[in-house]
C-alpha cells in the first residue's frame, strides 16, 4: 500500500502531511472535508481550524469563509482552554484585521458595516466573555486601533474583563497609564482622548507608555442612568494614526449600545442570585438514603458517623458522581445542625466577578441591578450547614477569600460596613486530590490545610463492586414506581454486565441507566435489550484498540516516510532535509540512526542538490 493510501485513513494527518509536503490545494479540499467529519470531536476540530488559517497566503481562501473559520477556531481554543492554538489564532487574527474592514470604504460606510456586524453578533448565542471580545474586535478594526480593553464595575472597582492585542506582560506594565485613565474617565464621566501620549505631560514619563510607545488613546465611559458601569478603551502606537471626532462618536455610541447590554445583565444576574438563595436551601422532601454493601462504604459511614456531631471542618474527595452531595446531606442530617438550613454552592457555577455577592450578599445600590439588600448564602445557612462544591475548579482568589472567612468567622456584604458572624459549619468537596492541585500551584497551599481538618475519600463505583447491584435494585424500584412499573428482577447477563462494567461515571451513571432500563422494560424484568447499546459494544472497543495500534504503528512508518522522501528531493543533503521539515540537523541524525537510512543512497553522482530556505 502507497504512503499517499495509507493516509488516506488518517485524514487529519494527511492533511498535516500535504501542507508540509507544499500541497496547498489538496490540503484546502481536505480542511473543508474535515470540517463536517470533525463536528463530534472538537479536540481534532481545532486542529484542523489552524492548519486551515495556516493556509492563508500560500493559497487564495475565500475571505467570508476565512473569517468565519478564525472565529469559531478562537471560539473553541477558548471553550477547551488550548493556550497555544489561542495565541497562533490571535495572531492571525491582528495580521488580518486589515482584511476584515477594507480601508477604501469611506468613515460613513466603514461605521455601518460596524454596527451590521455588531447587529449579527447580539443575534449569536455566546457567552458574555465571547460577546464582549467580539465586540472590541469590531472596535479596534473600525477604529483601526492596535489594542482594546473593556473595564466593568466589580464590587466598586474597575476590572478589566475583555482585551485584545494586550499580553500579560503587557496588562501589567501598563498598569499606570490605565489607572491614570481609568481615574480620569471615572472622574469626568466623559470620554477622554490622548492625541499623542508620548507628547502628553501628564502620561510622556509613564514607563508604560515608553515601554508599550504607545501614542493615542481614546477611553469612553459606560454609563446607566448616571452610573458608572465600565470603560471602553482602545490605543496605538503609530505616530501617523490619530483618533479623529467621527472616531469619538462611533465609540461612545458602541459604550451607550455595551451600558445597556451589561446593565441588562447584571439585573438577570441579581433576580438569578435571589433564585440561586432559594434552591440552596435543602428541600426535605424524601428521606436521605445511603445504599451500600462495601466494606469500603462501611468504614466511611462508621467515620462520618463520629466527626458529624463536631463542628470540624470535612473535606469529602472523590470522583464525579460517586456521591459527594448526598454525603454532605447526611452528615448534616445526623449533626447537631440538622433543624437548621443546608446550602449548597456550587462554586463552578458562579462566575468569578459575583463570588462576592452570592457569598456575602449586598447592600442596595452597591452595583447596577442591586435594587435592594439581598443576603448572600453564608448569610442563608444560618447555623447550619454550607456545602461547597467543586472546590478545586476556583481562582486562587476565591480560595484566599474563602481562607479569611475559615480563619475569622465573618464577612461583610458588598457595599456593607458592618460584619456579619459567620455560624454554618462548612464541608467542602472536590473531584480531584486537592494535594496533586497544590503541587500544580492551582491550590493555595495554607487554604488545603485549612480546609482538610477531616478527609473523607470517597472510591469510585468501579473499586466498589459489591454495591452495584444493590444500587442497581434500589434504582430500579425507585424509577418503577415513578413510571408506574413493578421491578421484577433483572437477568443474570444483566448482572453480569453491570459488575464487569468500569463506570467511569460512577453512581450517577449507574442510576441513569437504570432509569433507562425501566422505561424499556415492558414486564418490570429487566434483560439485556434493555441496557443501552452503546454501553454493550464490547466489539467497538476492541475495534478501538485496534486502531490505537494501527495508529502507532503507521506514525512509526509516517515519520521513515517524510523523512526519506525529504532525502529523495534534497539528493540526500542533511542540512536542507532538515530545513525542508523545519526541524534541526540533530534530529535528522537520530532518525537516520533509528531507521538504518543511508543518505549516501540518495545523492546523485556529480551533482549535489541543496535546497535551503530562500533558495530556488
Amino acid at each position: 500500500m502507497s504512503d499517499m493510501e495509507n493516509l488516506k485513513k488518517y485524514p487529519k494527518l494527511l492533511l498535516e502531511y500535504l501542507i508540509n509536503s507544499g500541497e496547498y490545494n489538496k490540503a484546502l479540499g481536505v480542511a473543508r472535508e474535515l470540517f463536517e467529519s470533525l463536528k463530534e470531536s472538537p479536540a481534532d476540530l481545532l486542529d484542523v481550524y489552524v492548519m486551515y488559517l495556516s493556509l492563508q497566503g500560500k493559497v487564495e481562501l475565500p475571505k467570508e469563509e476565512f473569517f468565519d473559520i478564525l472565529e469559531k477556531a478562537l471560539e473553541l481554543s477558548e471553550k477547551l482552554g488550548h493556550k497555544e492554538h489561542r495565541k497562533k489564532l490571535l495572531k492571525i487574527r491582528r495580521m488580518t484585521a486589515d482584511l476584515e474592514i477594507p480601508e477604501e470604504l469611506s468613515i460613513e460606510e466603514r461605521y455601518a458595516k460596524a454596527f451590521q456586524k455588531i447587529a449579527e453578533i447580539q443575534e449569536l448565542s455566546l457567552s458574555e466573555q465571547n460577546y464582549f471580545k467580539k465586540i472590541l474586535q469590531v472596535a479596534i478594526e473600525t477604529l483601526g486601533a492596535e489594542r482594546g480593553a473593556l473595564f466593568i464595575m466589580t464590587n466598586g472597582r474597575l476590572r478589566k474583563r475583555a482585551a485584545i492585542g494586550m499580553e500579560d506582560i503587557e496588562i501589567k506594565k501598563a498598569k499606570t497609564i490605565s489607572n491614570t485613565i481609568m481615574l480620569e474617565v471615572e472622574r469626568k464621566k466623559g470620554t477622554l482622548v490622548i492625541e499623542d501620549a508620548q507628547e502628553d505631560p501628564r502620561f510622556k514619563r509613564a514607563h508604560s507608555v515608553i515601554f508599550n510607545r504607545i501614542r493615542s488613546v481614546l477611553a469612553t465611559p459606560l454609563l446607566y442612568k448616571d452610573k458608572l458601569i465600565g470603560v471602553l478603551y482602545v490605543d496605538t502606537t503609530t505616530k501617523s494614526k490619530t483618533f479623529l471626532v467621527q472616531d469619538r462618536v462611533f465609540i461612545e455610541t458602541l459604550a451607550k449600545l455595551l451600558a445597556s447590554h451589561i446593565a441588562a445583565n447584571l439585573e438577570k444576574q441579581a433576580l438569578a442570585t435571589s433564585v440561586r438563595l432559594l434552591k440552596g436551601r435543602l428541600k426535605e422532601e424524601e428521606d436521605i438514603v445511603i445504599v451500600f454493601e462495601s466494606k469500603e462504604m462501611r468504614e466511611i459511614l462508621s467515620k462520618v458517623r463520629q466527626v458529624a456531631p463536631t463542628d470540624t471542618v470535612i473535606l469529602l474527595e472523590g470522583e464525579t458522581g460517586t456521591g459527594k452531595g448526598l454525603l454532605a446531606r447526611f452528615i448534616h442530617s445526623i449533626s447537631k445542625r440538622a433543624n437548621k438550613p443546608f446550602v449548597q454552592v456550587d462554586l463552578s457555577a458562579i462566575p468569578y466577578t459575583l463570588i462576592e455577592s452570592e457569598l456575602f450578599g449586598y447592600k442596595k445600590g452597591a452595583f447596577t441591578g442591586a435594587l435592594e439588600d439581598t443576603p448572600g448564602l453564608l448569610e442563608v445557612a444560618d447555623g447550619g450547614t454550607v456545602f461547597f462544591d467543586e472546590i478545586s475548579n476556583t481562582t486562587l482568589t476565591t480560595q484566599g477569600k474563602l481562607l479569611t472567612l475559615l480563619e475569622e468567622k465573618k464577612f461583610r456584604r458588598v457595599g456593607g460596613k458592618e460584619d456579619i458572624t459567620f455560624k454554618a459549619r462548612p464541608i467542602f468537596a472536590s473531584n480531584k486530590p486537592l494535594d496533586k492541585l497544590v503541587s500544580a500551584n492551582r491550590v493555595r497551599k495554607d487554604f488545603y490545610y485549612r480546609i482538610s481538618e477531616f478527609v473523607i475519600k470517597i472510591p469510585p463505583l468501579r473499586q466498589r463492586p459489591d454495591d452495584i447491584i444493590p444500587l442497581a435494585e434500589y434504582f430500579a424500584k425507585k424509577f418503577g414506581a415513578e413510571f408506574g412499573k413493578e421491578y421484577k428482577g433483572m437477568d443474570d447477563e444483566v448482572k453480569e454486565f453491570l459488575t464487569s462494567y468500569h463506570w467511569p461515571g460512577n453512581v450517577r451513571e449507574l442510576r441513569n441507566v437504570m432509569r433507562q432500563a425501566m422505561i424499556f422494560s415492558k414486564d418490570g424484568r429487566i434483560t439485556i435489550k434493555n441496557i443501552p447499546e452503546d454501553l454493550l459494544s464490547t466489539e467497538q472497543t476492541e475495534l478501538l484498540r485496534a486502531k490505537t495500534k494501527a495508529l502507532k504503528e503507521f506514525l512509526h512508518d509516517r515519520e521513515k516516510d517524510i523523512v526519506i522522501e525529504a532525502l529523495r528531493e534534497t539528493h540526500g543533503n542533511i542540512l536542507a532535509t532538515a530545513e525542508l521539515l523545519n526541524t534541526n540537523r540533530m534530529r535528522i541524525y537520530r532518525i537516520l540512526k533509528k531507521y538504518n537510512i543511508d543518505p549516501k543512497e540518495f545523492k546523485v553522482k556529480g551533482k549535489i542538490k541543496r535546497k535551503l530556505k530562500g533558495t530556488k
